[in-house]
């Protein structure tokens, strides 16, 4: 498995781990808890945990910013 891949652990738990990191640019990727099949990106950027929600689709890979879906090319 990739090691920025932590799977079934919460929004809190990342920012914790995000932020005991402490690296700007630090990041990982997990299951997202409330959505089966799609995942949530946590980036640790200026001091703050940023999460982006990953939508998988058959036909392509969308990332979700404040309810703006972004397709990733």
């Amino acid at each position: 498995m990739c090691r920025w891949f932590y799977g079934d652990i919460t929004a809190d738990h990342a920012k914790q781990i995000l932020m005991q990191a402490g690296k700007p640019s630090s990041f990982l990727v997990r299951n997202r808890q409330s959505v089966e099949h799609q995942f949530a990106l946590s980036v640790l950027l200026d001091g703050e945990v940023l999460h982006v929600v990953v939508v998988y689709e058959v036909s392509q890979l969308m990332a979700v910013f404040d309810g703006i879906y972004v397709v990733i090319q």
